[in-house]
């Protein structure tokens, strides 16, 4: 594969000498499954920091429903009710380095369609950090001057908003009525990301820093919600026991910004800046809902609400995504996969990767285990795994991340309600 060191911002800073951090960020570009065949500086910019994604092949922009994925696509923030933190760990070339790892903290908020991030938190914790280890420093000589950490960091903040959400909510009817956001979503987002790069000390001009900005959209459409109510009121609806729902998506990575210049060098190297484009479909059989307990005036009972968080009863999701590079457009990767969910507890993920210019193509997989409190809270752990490039010889990048969330406003509304709360819940 080519490689262009001029876009790396790579050649030109100080002189490597011993320092093991150009052979590193070189086989990052030659090896994992990014766009590497760009060579855009700020390689921590090209990983979706969600680990559920991983093992769908990288398919998420167009998965309207579940753990949002803000990464991939911005607007499937605006989703996130109640407060979530997410986390992730990742190995970058197993089998070659041991101290090259990424790892990622995202906090989120949100509430009736609206959502906003924060990547990391300013002054305590980055979002984003991608710790290539310690390297040597040289001089003319090659005698060794010291030692030095080389990293990327990337910090910021996302707002994501759905139209048909904020649209309910202006129009807030209790009970079990159905709201347009039901049918039908259609959500915005945008986030802005401050990558800083330490190759090098800055004495040796080996930092740099941009601004760069993402773009999302992401719609759904769920047609049994749709379909008329049976005659007799007792009678369930189609909905409450099947899920049909299609997802569309787009997403812009870096779509605006992203221009890094080291001191040394006579121009400015561009972040790389991709495209993609997905959909996604969930079919499902939703968790049936007792309501000896007192399904009575939209209102229903704690066993009823503690079984809200295991619903679905079964979920199964396929995704497809189609990658291109803005500058690059004879570049493209395909993401393809599917997950199958079992009482919102265990997942089983399968998909497969596709790169031809960066010699990658090959499975992944992944999976994920849940625990649900109700519509309150809970914990999830998810796991999953990536091809390298087949040339490589290395084995396959291995993810982790968990995610823990409490949604505040849901556990007010139910305890102010006493026994029951709103019948109505997505």
């Amino acid at each position: 594969m080519k490689q262009s060191n001029h876009r790396s911002g790579i050649t030109g800073v100080c002189n490597p000498g011993r320092s093991g951090v150009w052979v590193v960020a070189a086989l990052l570009l030659a090896l994992i499954p990014v766009a590497s065949h760009a060579q855009g500086t700020g390689r921590s910019m090209d990983f979706d920091t969600h680990v559920g994604a991983t093992g769908m092949g990288g398919a998420c922009v167009g998965v309207a429903w579940g753990e949002p994925d803000v990464w991939g696509n911005v607007a499937s923030l605006s989703r996130v009710s109640g407060v979530r933190w997410e986390h992730s760990s990742t190995q970058l070339v197993p089998g070659l380095a041991t101290d090259v790892w990424l790892r990622s903290n995202r906090l989120l908020v949100g509430a009736r369609g609206v959502g906003v991030s924060l990547l990391g938190v300013p002054a305590v914790l980055d979002g984003v950090r991608l710790d290539y280890g310690t390297s040597e420093a040289t001089n003319v000589n090659g005698d060794v001057t010291g030692t030095f950490s080389s990293y990327e960091t990337v910090n910021g903040q996302a707002l994501a908003v759905s139209l048909p959400q904020i649209l309910d909510a202006m129009a807030f009817s209790p009970g079990g009525a159905t709201h347009f956001s039901d049918a039908c979503d259609l959500s915005l987002g945008l986030a802005r990301k401050r990558t800083h790069v330490q190759l090098a000390p800055k004495s040796m001009s080996g930092t740099a820093e941009a601004t760069a900005y993402d773009l999302g959209v992401q719609a759904r459409f769920s047609p049994l919600w749709l379909l008329p109510a049976p005659a007799d009121a007792g009678s369930l609806k189609p909905r409450d026991l099947l899920l049909l729902d299609l997802g569309l998506g787009y997403g812009a990575l870096n779509a605006m910004g992203g221009k890094f210049a080291f001191r040394s060098d006579d121009q400015s190297s561009p972040a790389t800046r991709m495209r993609r484009t997905g959909y996604a479909v969930r079919l499902g059989v939703r968790m049936p809902r007792p309501d000896a307990s007192g399904a009575i005036a939209g209102q229903v009972g704690p066993l009823a609400l503690l079984l809200e968080g295991f619903d679905p009863l079964m979920a199964w999701v396929i995704a497809r995504d189609h990658e291109v590079d803005v500058d690059t457009p004879a570049y493209e990767v395909h993401h393809q996969g599917y997950e199958i969910t079992i009482a919102n507890v265990y997942t089983l993920r399968r998909g497969h990767w596709t790169d031809r210019l960066g010699d990658i193509d090959g499975p992944t997989s992944g999976w994920g285990l849940g625990i649900p409190v109700g519509p309150w809270g809970g914990f999830r752990y998810d796991k999953g795994t990536m091809p390298q490039a087949e040339d490589s010889g290395l084995p396959d990048v291995t993810r982790e991340g968990w995610t823990v969330w409490c949604d505040a406003v849901r556990v007010w509304r139910d305890l102010h309600a006493g026994s029951g709360g709103a019948a109505h819940a997505r």
